[in-house]
C-alpha cells in the first residue's frame, strides 16, 4: 500500500502499551531511634488519575518494605504490606542498625512500578 507521500506502508501496525504512572512516598519515625526499639514506617501509593488530572490513592496493592544496612550495597525485602482504601501503608519493624528504608511497588500490567526515596534511619 502506498502512502500519500510516496512511501510504502504495510497493513501491520505494532501496538504499544500505556501504563499509568505511580508514585510512592515513605517516612520512618522516630529518628533517631534506639537499638531494639520499634520503628514505624509509613507510606502512600498513588496512581495518576487521567480523568481528574490528580494523584489518587491506589488501594489493596502489595507493596514491599525494603531495608539496606549502612553502608548500603543491596536492599532486602523486610515485609510486604497491603495498601488501605486510600493507598496508605503502615508497618513497624525493630531497629537494629543504621540503614535505609524504602517502599517498592512491582505493578500489574496497567500501571508502572515505582520506588520511594530511601529514608536513612540513625540507630543509637
Amino acid at each position: 500500500m502506498d502512502a500519500r507521500d510516496g512511501d510504502y506502508r504495510s497493513g501491520y501496525y505494532p501496538s504499544a502499551s500505556v501504563r499509568r504512572a505511580t508514585a510512592l512516598i515513605g517516612d520512618a519515625t522516630p529518628e533517631p531511634v534506639r537499638r531494639g526499639a520499634a520503628l514505624t514506617v509509613n507510606g502512600r501509593l498513588t496512581v495518576a488519575n487521567w480523568n481528574s488530572n490528580t494523584w489518587t490513592g491506589l488501594s489493596r496493592q502489595a507493596v514491599q518494605l525494603q531495608y539496606c544496612k549502612y553502608p548500603c550495597t543491596a536492599y532486602a525485602t523486610v515485609k510486604t504490606v497491603t495498601s488501605n482504601a486510600t493507598g496508605h501503608l503502615r508497618t513497624t519493624v525493630t531497629a537494629s542498625a543504621d540503614g535505609y528504608y524504602r517502599w517498592k511497588y512491582a505493578a500489574p500490567y496497567w500501571v508502572a512500578p515505582s520506588l520511594s526515596v530511601a529514608d536513612y534511619v540513625d540507630v543509637r
